[in-house]
Parts: C-alpha cells; structure tokens; sequence
C-alpha cells in the first residue's frame, strides 16, 4: 500500500500546477524468473490501472480521489515454499481507493493528508483477507521558484504487518529542459522514489532514477512481503492529443521475500533481475 498511498502525497504538491480534471494510466510491469534462495524461482508479470480525478472544492481546499485496480501473474518453478508450510500462489488481485485534501496557507506552506483503503489478496486467500488502510500526511513549501521541498509521515496497517516511516519530497527545476523530482507515474516504481529528467522538447523526455518497490498482500494464512531496491530508464512520448506514452527498462536489486502471520517469521533472499514496463497517461 506505500507506493500507492505516496502517489496521493505527490500529486498533492503537484496540485496546483496540474490541474487536468481526470486522468486514466493503465500499465504493465514485468519481473522475469529470479531465485528465492533454496525455494526455486519465481517470476511476476503485473497488470494495472489507475482511475485519479481533482477538482477546487473552494479558493483554499483542493481534494484529488484515486480508484486502483491491478493484477499479477506469479510462476513459481514449485508448488510449496518453506518445505511445504506455504503453498504457492497462482496470483494476486489489489483494489484500493483514497482521497487527498490540500490546502495552502499565508506563510506558503501547503498543508496535506491523504487517506487509502485497500484490498490486496492472493488466488489461496479471500477478499476479506486483504484489507488495509493507511495514512500519509505533511507539508511543502516552495523554496524558490525552482525548488519545493517537502516533508511527512505515513502509518499503514496491512495485513499482518504495521509500518511507520517518513517521506521526502523534491521537485527541483534545474534548468528550463532537466529537473529533479519524485516521479508520478503509477506501475513501474509505484510513484516512489527519485528521477533525474531531461526534456528535449515539448515531445520527447528522458528519465534516469531510483526507487524501492514494496508489495505487500494476504495468504491463505498469513502474509507475505516482497522489497526491492529499483534502479531504471524511462523514455516518454507526449502526444499532441494529451496522452503519453512511457518505456521502462530497469533492474531490481537483491531484496527480501518476507512471510507474516501463522507460518510467517521468515525471510529469504530475492535474487537480483531486470524489470520491464510499459506506462499510458491519458487526460480526459
């Protein structure tokens, strides 16, 4: 739920210089087969959307609402994890939804907080099972001209597992083609992170940056947890028609594939592997 709940923090600061009134981003990530220690390997191809509408609710308030739906194949090379504590999963099915309200004041400061739902959930486990929901909430305020600067907090209570942890947020306009910023788009870094931009032209923009990817759903029994560090490449196409098209090669570092609940408490390493994506934006 971090990734997504982080979404709604950035697009708050970007509010105000973005005012599109509702924005559909469908995308595809693919992770290709990596080890899982002594536990074969396993591969996930993840298909998504997000649904994100903002409108003025008066001088001072803006409010921005997010619908999510996404869809991952799993292929495990075994049936059973752990010595056959955990069976494996054929898939995972997420549905969340959120609001942010933001409000700027007299000393520049803009003032968010962003609540989030959700129901994130393997083929092994029920709807019910999957439930969480978090909360994200902080300040910008504009440095410069150039430079908004950022910072808040965010608790999110997911199945078998409650995190607390802070969140930095940049946009640094460079020069009028490069800028620093976390970048926006949903699926493939999960709206987290830092990305290096340069714009040649109206058309065409080149990305370089990091983030950390986080997955956390619920198990027949229990939980399980799988973070990354993520390293990528973006190219992106803007068309005249108010669309963009974005392609993601990337490389996701050694993390951990965490288990939480009745057969939980363990950790195993998740191999390296490179990563693939594809991100449409499409403003109505």
């Amino acid at each position: 739920m971090k990734r997504s709940c982080l979404g709604l923090l950035l697009l708050a600061c970007g509010a105000s210089a973005n005012q599109q009134a509702l924005t559909l981003t469908p995308y595809t990530v693919a992770f290709p087969s990596a080890s899982l220690e002594e536990n074969g390997k396993v591969g996930q191809e993840l298909y998504g959307f997000t649904l994100e509408k903002r409108s003025r609710l008066n001088q001072q308030w803006l409010m921005s609402w997010q619908l999510e739906g996404a869809y991952s194949d799993f292929n495990f090379s075994r049936d059973s994890l752990l010595g056959g504590r955990i069976q494996a999963w054929d898939s995972r099915t997420t549905l969340g939804v959120g609001i942010n309200v933001t409000k700027p004041d007299r000393t520049g400061l803009t003032w968010f907080v962003g609540p989030r739902l959700q129901w994130s959930y393997a083929d092994t486990a029920s709807f019910a099972d999957g439930f969480g929901y978090g909360l994200l909430a902080g300040a910008s305020y504009p440095v410069s001209e150039a430079l908004t600067l950022g910072l808040g907090g965010g608790y999110f209570n997911d199945p078998y597992n409650v995190r607390w942890f802070p969140v930095l947020f940049i946009k640094w306009q460079i020069t009028d083609k490069l800028k620093l910023h976390n970048p926006f788009e949903p699926g493939f870094a999960g709206r987290g992170g830092l990305e290096l931009a340069y714009r040649f032209n109206p058309t065409w923009e080149l990305g370089a940056g990091v983030a950390y990817r986080t997955q956390n759903f619920a198990l027949g029994e229990g939980a399980v947890e799988i973070e990354q560090p993520l390293s990528f490449l973006r190219a992106s196409f803007t068309a005249d028609g108010g669309w963009r098209l974005s392609g993601y090669l990337g490389y996701r570092s050694e993390g951990e594939f965490s288990l939480h609940g009745p057969h939980g408490g363990d950790t195993l390493d998740l191999e390296s592997e490179s990563a693939f994506g594809m991100v449409v934006t499409i403003h109505f």
